[in-house]
């Protein structure tokens, strides 16, 4: 059962389809005559179908009244009508109806074409429905989303791609994407054909090999990954594009910087002759860097990365001295592990090192990894 507005400014007229509505057990919520009742109405009762006359009481006609409610309201909106020229019809066209019936109409015509109101109401709100749930979705996304029609002009951008491009989604609709997102070399500064155009030309998913230049609209620049793919339908025909593009400028400059980082470390390293180490607890994996390797007069193979091996260049008067260190650290009496003791030279001589390291814990609070240097101190 629906809820029917009539709008109708015949009284006879409009008494007969009350009678046939409520025959086929829908429930007239309203009958008027005029197009601003039909619109005051509409907006107090929401019904779920209006049935319009063409032609009203006062200064609105029915297809002017119909405008109206689609621009306000979500109301399917039926013609039923005496009148069928091209003018009239052209105009009532408009206006998307949901329905266009002639009078004098039959009862099982006025029943189909509310069935098929109806039924295509539903479609479309659920189709609303799930058009809001994606964009909900794509809009609280990390990563920049643009999707197109089949001729490559922009359909939707999410947030993230607003921000990234510098275009708002208003301004962009309807704009080729290669206009909205201006994509260059890093190395040569050239213009690059958008992944989005080869995808859909090749007919699958395209991916740029390495990070681009994004230039937004007002001339800055961002370092971002693009991947494309057409939308196809279950036939495999292609109606449209998505891009998706995740902005890398941050990260690349993290990266930039520890490398820079890195780089300082290992000069510090290097210039103050500091071996790092770095000791798995459990499966007793040792890192030892080639200086501290070197210390002791060995090339970077010489000594396998496994704590025995090692200990076994640790003089043997000062290994218990090393392992009562250890353990007192592990223990937990001291905040540090810190250790001076001999080691053995391959050239046969002592050498006085400083020993430092420090615990990584897990989440049991228990030490599983330790990391630390080595100084000669002779």
């Amino acid at each position: 059962m629906a809820k029917i507005l009539i709008v109708e400014d015949e009284p006879i007229a409009a008494w007969n389809l009350q009678e046939s509505l409520e025959s086929l057990t829908h429930q007239v919520v309203g009958c008027v005559s005029s197009g601003r009742e039909a619109i005051q109405v509409t907006e107090s009762l929401q019904p779920d179908i209006v049935i319009m006359d063409i032609r009203l009481d006062g200064d609105l006609d029915g297809i002017q009244t119909a405008t109206i409610i689609n621009a306000h309201y979500e109301v399917p909106i039926i013609y039923l009508t005496a009148h069928s020229d091209e003018v009239t019809l052209e105009r009532v066209m408009k206006t998307a109806p949901f329905g266009y019936l002639m009078k004098p109409f039959r009862l099982k015509e006025l029943q189909t074409s509310l069935n098929i109101t109806l039924q295509r109401s539903r479609l479309e709100q659920r189709l609303e429905a799930s058009e809001q749930q994606l964009a909900v979705t794509l809009n609280s996304l990390g990563d920049a989303v643009i999707a197109t029609d089949t001729h490559q002009q922009i359909t939707f951008m999410n947030p993230v791609a607003e921000r990234l491009t510098g275009w708002d989604t208003k301004s962009a609709i309807g704009k080729p994407i290669s206009a909205v997102m201006r994509l260059l070399d890093p190395q040569t500064r050239q213009d690059m054909i958008n992944p989005l155009t080869q995808a859909m030309s090749a007919g699958q998913v395209f991916r740029l090999p390495q990070p681009t230049v994004l230039q937004t609209l007002d001339g800055q620049e961002y370092m971002v990954s693009d991947s494309a793919a057409p939308i196809q339908t279950a036939e495999g025909d292609i109606i449209g594009g998505v891009l998706v593009f995740t902005d890398l400028t941050d990260r690349q400059a993290l990266e930039a910087e520890l490398q820079r980082s890195q780089a300082r470390y290992q000069l510090a390293v290097q210039a103050g002759q500091v071996g790092v180490w770095d000791w798995v607890l459990d499966t007793h994996e040792i890192y030892l860097d080639p200086i501290l390797k070197s210390m002791l007069g060995y090339d970077e193979e010489d000594i396998p990365n496994h704590l025995d091996e090692w200990l076994k260049h640790v003089h043997p008067g000062d290994r218990s001295k090393v392992a009562i260190a250890l353990n007192t650290y592990l223990n937990g009496a001291e905040h540090q592990f810190v250790c001076e003791h001999r080691m053995l030279h391959k050239d046969g001589s002592i050498r006085w090192v400083l020993v430092r390291g420090i615990a990584e814990k897990d989440i049991h609070d228990r030490p599983w990894r330790m990391m630390g240097t080595y100084v000669d101190i002779t």
